[in-house]
């Protein structure tokens, strides 16, 4: 799963799967972001530590 496909997701319909957060965890940590993956990361972080994403889990 990409990453603007994880962003997609986790903004449209508000929730993390197992699935994207396995995607999310590989991309961290082999990816050079810009400036705009940058800001949507530190959103979604906000969104998911103020509830307003799920995570699913399995």
């Amino acid at each position: 799963m990409s990453l603007q496909a994880i962003f997609d997701t986790a903004f449209t319909e508000k929730i993390v799967t197992p699935e994207m957060e396995y995607s999310l965890n590989k991309i961290l940590w082999s990816h050079q972001f810009d400036a705009y993956e940058m800001k949507s990361l530190a959103i979604l972080t906000e969104m998911l530590e103020s509830g307003e994403i799920t995570v699913l889990s399995a």
